[in-house]
């Protein structure tokens, strides 16, 4: 049984939980799956899998990042890792670009590594040169890079990374807990937000928009936004300086198993992504996954792999960032749609969900993946 080593920063964790969805359905493929974390999240604990704590490897600008890569990798300190350097593992993959700060010692010793990115790593990160180099040094040592949108692997090829060390593999969701359940408009138009309260997800846009629907479209409407983050002050006095706190629900922070009593009777769900200041930026929101494989519309912008995620008839309902007039004549389009087109993006968002983005695909592709590297066919 091949033994693959996990490297993640934060294991368990709920935003994380895609990830760890297809880390547990590899261990039912046959792999033998030990997990390397820095930080433990609640709700970890109680995964079968193997978990080693790992102290963090932190690292300063310099001229010459071969070197330090090196070093890194000849030079292990952490008592934990130095054990699991010990052991004999056939692949390591990381989650998140840094992970291959962690992994450098394994790649000088000749094991393959994948390194999944999901967001900021081909966004914030990248605006670091030293970041740029340190990619590169994992490519030329054999780690393969796996992204999850087009987007994000024309961004890698893009800094001169080979094309046999960047792959696609789509996140999936499990079906299983998403019935396709949909529902006619609601007599009272009502949208949702789902998401942290930070820069890239956009909820400021889409106050603006539905400031903008409100009293320039003169088309009455409610926003529940589910989440919660640094930006809530300042979204709620925006919400009250454009005078339309009664169209606006904070509805605080939201289990999963609940999110669904909000997306029954809704107009659409509304995820209007951003590139942040600093570059943060998204993979392709699982929100848009959850909703679409439930039978809700979708409205997002041409932001990453969001457009990825929509069917072509839905297409009409992507819109460039940062434009809430845009965002709002899309959301009034979609009050305004027909019953019968509205049952035809459900059925499509639906559709496009199962046969892209279901999550026992996302664990045979990279399960796939795990045989080829493992046999050397990278």
């Amino acid at each position: 049984m091949a033994r693959v080593l996990h490297l993640f920063n934060h294991f368990g964790a709920l935003t994380e939980r895609a990830f760890l969805d297809y880390t547990l359905g590899l261990s039912k493929k046959g792999f033998d799956l030990t997990i390397g974390y820095e930080t433990l999240c609640e709700g970890a604990s109680g995964v079968p899998l193997r978990q080693v704590k790992l102290s963090r490897v932190s690292v300063e600008p310099t001229a010459d990042i071969p070197a330090q890569m090196i070093h890194l990798a000849q030079n292990v300190e952490d008592p934990a890792r130095r054990s699991l350097l010990e052991e004999r593992f056939d692949l390591i993959h990381g989650h998140f670009g840094p992970r291959i700060l962690q992994g450098a010692a394994w790649l000088q010793r000749g094991v393959p590594m994948i390194v999944s990115v999901y967001g900021y790593d081909v966004g914030r990160l990248l605006r670091d040169r030293c970041w740029i180099e340190r990619y590169r040094w994992a490519a030329d040592n054999g780690a393969v890079f796996v992204t999850l949108a087009r987007f994000m692997e024309e961004k890698l090829l893009a800094l001169g990374l080979p094309r046999k060390n960047v792959r696609r593999i789509h996140l999936g969701i499990d079906l299983a807990e998403h019935v396709y359940d949909p529902k006619p408009a609601p007599a009272s138009p009502r949208f949702v937000f789902i998401g942290r309260f930070v820069d890239k997800k956009g909820a400021d846009v889409l106050i603006d928009a539905m400031a903008h629907l409100t009293h320039d479209l003169q088309t009455p409407a409610k926003l529940d936004l589910i989440g919660g983050g640094p930006n809530e002050l300042s979204l709620r006095e925006q919400v009250a300086r454009l005078q339309i706190s009664s169209a606006v629900n904070f509805v605080g922070m939201v289990p999963f198993a609940q999110i669904f009593d909000y997306l029954g009777d809704c107009s659409a769900v509304v995820q209007p992504s951003v590139t942040a200041p600093d570059g943060d930026a998204e993979g392709a929101p699982m929100v848009l996954m959850t909703a679409q494989a439930s039978g809700v519309p979708c409205i997002t912008t041409r932001h990453s792999g969001n457009p990825e995620t929509i069917p072509p008839v839905g297409q009409r309902f992507v819109v460039p960032e940062r434009d809430s007039i845009a965002l709002a004549e899309a959301m009034k389009a979609m009050i305004e749609i027909s019953p019968m087109d509205r049952r035809t993006l459900q059925a499509d968002g639906r559709g496009w969900i199962v046969d892209r983005y279901n999550l026992e695909k996302t664990v045979s592709q990279y399960a796939a993946l795990y045989r080829e590297m493992i046999s050397g066919g990278q």
